[in-house]
């Protein structure tokens, strides 16, 4: 009698703890799926809000790789690049460190459901690589990349030397006369028998191998720009309300191509067709002023036949 009852009583409870453990399951798949599913759908408890938010995600990437990220002050155990999942909405600060290179700081904003992408970012070196190339004194200098030349101008001494881009195979290849002042620029010819260096008014010219050189003297032109024609023996000069064309020799004089109502205006020069673009402004009888683009082409019957007529016609005057 006593065993049954017993055996009554441990039915009992056992049947009991089997309920609570069932309704406790119940419980625990009701609370815990929606946070299952919120998981998986990209949504994360906020705190701060105390209520599911959409997260966001962001990716880094820097140039090299392997950088330090500091999210918020704190070290990430992960390098760059990396791909941050699950961010609430807001704004970070994000700083990349890497030895020897500058670090990367800046604050960036997280939105909800969106990605966020900085796949370039360089750390540059805290002290780049440097190298002096020239030799001897430098007033100034023209980088021909075609050829990988750099050209060394040591305006005192009067002469011009030519390196490839590392500084090697260092020689002197052109004498040249002095300016009053410093040149604005120079340039190379398409030939690269001649090189051409100017300011405001005057220009210099050296021949290159065997060398020689002349300065045109043009006081009465405020000098912008110089261009070289294809054919080595003109350029185009670009000077304060006009545009010109000058030959290359000490007798000659600028002859006018367009004159312009804008000072200072765009102007671009195509070798390969022989054209030159310029931007100038256009005023109406009724006041009203437009912006136009023009051109002028500058083939070789130009230069043949109205260039020669120009020249001519310049020289009678």
């Amino acid at each position: 009698m006593t065993f049954r009852r017993k055996k009554t009583i441990g039915s009992f409870y056992s049947q009991r703890i089997r309920s609570v453990l069932f309704y406790i399951s119940i419980i625990v798949f009701i609370v815990g799926l929606p946070l299952l599913l919120a998981y998986a759908l990209g949504y994360k408890f906020d705190l701060r809000k105390l209520k599911f938010t959409k997260t966001g995600l962001l990716i880094l990437k820097t140039q090299p790789e392997g950088a330090d990220i500091y999210l918020d002050g704190k070290l990430l155990k992960d390098k760059t690049p990396l791909t941050i999942n699950e961010l609430l909405p807001g704004e970070y600060v994000f700083e990349l460190r890497l030895k020897d290179r500058y670090p990367w700081t800046a604050k960036i904003t997280v939105s909800p459901g969106k990605l966020s992408t900085y796949d370039k970012i360089i750390l540059f070196p805290l002290r780049p690589d440097i190298k002096k190339l020239n030799k001897e004194n430098v007033s100034w200098f023209y980088v021909d990349k075609e050829k990988n030349a750099i050209y060394f101008f040591d305006n005192e001494a009067g002469v011009i030397s030519r390196s490839d881009l590392e500084g090697n195979d260092f020689e002197l290849v052109g004498q040249i006369l002095p300016l009053d002042s410093l040149p604005l620029n120079c340039k190379l010819s398409y030939d690269r028998k001649k090189i051409l260096y100017f300011n405001r008014h005057k220009i210099g010219v050296c021949i290159l191998q065997p060398t020689s050189s002349i300065i045109l003297d043009l006081p009465k032109l405020d000098i912008r720009d110089v261009f070289w024609l294809v054919n080595n023996n003109y350029v185009i000069l670009q000077a304060d309300k006009a545009i010109q064309i000058l030959e290359l020799r000490p007798e000659a004089k600028p002859i006018l191509l367009f004159e312009l109502n804008k000072k200072d205006p765009s102007i671009v020069y195509d070798e390969n067709t022989n054209t030159l673009y310029f931007y100038d402004s256009e005023r109406l009888e009724t006041g009203k002023t437009f912006e136009n683009v023009y051109k002028i082409e500058l083939k070789k019957k130009f230069l043949d036949l109205n260039l020669q007529e120009l020249i001519k016609n310049k020289n009678e005057e």
